[in-house]
């Protein structure tokens, strides 16, 4: 990338600074117009504080726990080959992933049979390092994190050493544990089973608000209470990832999934700065029938503008 943009673009134009944490710091600490940074609400925080120094604007996009809902009505097979192919890009490691799925008690053996087969279909006949389009975790440490939060699966020697976890669903009963505690950022599928809408409505509002909401429905009803009852970046009914796609989209979140928006108009308007021009003529001007002292009919004066402006 680095030889790319030096090929590319001059200096002044666009600069790829290379280096660890260390670097990092040192950059957040000059006094840059505006920053926009990616990655966890952990980060964000440290570079919002750096920023603050110095009053710059920031836009920080910071992901989060996106959740998925399925309703009774919904169609099982449309939603898992949905849900599965968001899922899955780079192995979940993507900020609008679908992050845990919530299930109307109605459907969940229909629904888990066509997410596996869905899984299948998509990355047969094996999710191993002979898969070209199945994506490895990006480091070590992620590796073992994930490793942690699947409850140490049995893996090939293949597969640990190219770090390939395959997709793997956990239901969970509750809050209280770490899948449901923080963005998984990988192949990994927490579920629960819930009664209702508004069951799913309430987990969604216990937790943090997160960059994008999924919802499968064929109810207007239930459409119009995930929008009138939860906050999120995005809201999207019977896809999930799609909305990231479309330029004339704003993309970002809200809270501890992010500040400001970004893509098409709305990115262009996070890197600029809307500067006021003003040119008056030399003379007369209306302004100066407003200057001191104030005699009775200046008072009218004063009074008409208020009055009808």
């Amino acid at each position: 990338m680095k030889l790319i943009i030096e090929k590319v673009f001059e200096p002044r134009h666009v600069t790829l600074v290379e280096g660890d944490k260390s670097v990092a710091t040192e950059l957040l600490a000059l006094p840059f117009d505006h920053i926009f940074f990616t990655g966890s609400p952990k980060i964000g925080k440290v570079v919002m504080e750096a920023a603050a120094k110095n009053l710059t604007s920031v836009t920080l996009e910071l992901g989060g726990k996106s959740p998925v809902y399925i309703h009774a009505d919904a169609d099982v097979k449309d939603a898992a080959n949905k849900i599965i192919a968001a899922k899955m890009v780079n192995a979940g490691q993507s900020c609008i992933a679908p992050d845990y799925l919530l299930v109307h008690q109605s459907i969940k053996e229909p629904l888990l049979r066509e997410l596996h087969a869905a899984a299948r279909n998509f990355y047969n006949p094996s999710q191993s390092a002979n898969n070209q389009d199945y994506a490895s975790i990006v480091s070590d440490s992620h590796f073992q994190r994930q490793l942690t939060l699947a409850g140490k699966p049995e893996l090939t020697a293949e597969q640990k050493q190219l770090r390939i976890l395959p997709l793997t669903f956990k239901e969970c009963c509750g809050l209280n544990v770490p899948l449901m505690q923080e963005e998984i950022f990988g192949p990994i599928m927490p579920f629960q089973i819930v009664s209702s809408e508004a069951e799913a409505i309430s987990i969604m509002n216990t937790l943090d608000e997160p960059l994008s909401i999924y919802v499968f429905t064929k109810s207007g009803d239930v459409k119009k209470q995930f929008r009138k009852q939860t906050k999120s970046g995005s809201l999207c009914y019977n896809e999930c990832a799609v909305q990231f796609l479309n330029p004339a989209l704003p993309f970002g979140g809200i809270k501890n999934s992010g500040i400001g928006r970004s893509h098409g108009k709305a990115g262009f308007q996070a890197f600029s700065n809307e500067r006021v021009y003003f040119k008056q003529r030399i003379g007369f001007t209306t302004a100066k029938l407003l200057y001191p002292p104030y005699n009775k009919w200046k008072q009218k004066l004063v009074t008409l503008l208020l009055k009808y402006f």
